[in-house]
């Protein structure tokens, strides 16, 4: 076999295996297909997906504006409007906060799937049947067994790796990563709470609170509301929340792989 065509199966190889390993998505049940320069991927616990190539398989309106920085998404009565770059968007009038910013790559941009989860109303999700590309397997709705090889849910805090428990293991459902609230914030020097009645939790950093209800898809920083895509879960009891919590206090400093 020649070199050149040796590379040529490398290369080929190389796309089948990471579109293998790719989160794959769906809308309304039907598959999504990607090129190997536009598949979704996760990074720092965010699923970012293709945004022209995410609206051209799904039933979305895409209108660009100011010269490609700007865009207005819309489905059926609903429309989100977001500025490259941006950490947060606007859904219907109203701002949401975003865990992370879009990113451009081989001239592709990519922006944080909970826009286009929140716009569609989940008619847009993640296939739960495939290995969601290191989304973590955990046997919490239908994402399969919980595997501490995957990518996304090992948590690095200043570049050190965090450990905890095997009950207390971090994992990837409703496209962000979960980590338990009691020994994340005992990792990072944080002070928690928990009310009573176990529907209320608090976190604080020197002057910054957050609270958050159980099972809720916002939370406030301070007296500012800031909305998430996704909601606790608890699992042995053990109460996991969506790493944004915690990563709007300690920012970047903490970090998934």
């Amino acid at each position: 076999m020649g070199p050149s065509r040796l590379v040529a199966v490398v290369g080929l190889l190389v796309a089948v295996v990471a579109a293998q390993a790719a989160p794959q998505l769906r809308f309304k049940g039907r598959l999504l297909l990607f090129t190997p320069q536009a598949l979704p991927f996760n990074d720092g616990g965010t699923l970012f997906v293709p945004l022209r190539e995410t609206v051209g398989q799904s039933n979305v309106v895409l209108d660009i504006q100011d010269s490609g920085r700007r865009f207005e998404m819309s489905y059926n009565r609903t429309t989100a409007e977001y500025v490259k770059g941006a950490t947060r968007f606007r859904l219907n009038g109203s701002w949401r906060s975003l865990s992370d910013s879009s990113q451009e790559r081989n001239t592709i941009l990519f922006v944080p799937f909970a826009i286009f989860s929140q716009l569609t109303g989940g008619d847009l999700k993640i296939d739960r049947s495939n290995n969601n590309g290191g989304f973590g397997n955990n046997n919490n709705g239908g994402f399969g067994n919980n595997n501490n090889n995957n990518s996304g849910t090992d948590l690095y805090y200043n570049g050190r790796r965090l450990s905890f428990s095997g009950n207390e293991e971090p994992y990837s459902s409703q496209g962000t990563t979960l980590v338990p609230f009691r020994a994340l914030g005992s990792a990072l020097g944080l002070k928690t709470d928990r009310s009573p009645d176990g529907k209320r939790v608090w976190i604080w950093r020197n002057s910054d609170r957050i609270e958050y209800n159980k099972g809720m898809v916002w939370y406030r920083l301070n007296e500012d509301r800031r909305d998430i895509g996704a909601k606790s879960e608890e699992k042995s009891g053990v109460l996991f929340v969506p790493i944004e919590l915690f990563k709007a206090l300690v920012g970047r400093s903490l970090t998934t792989r």
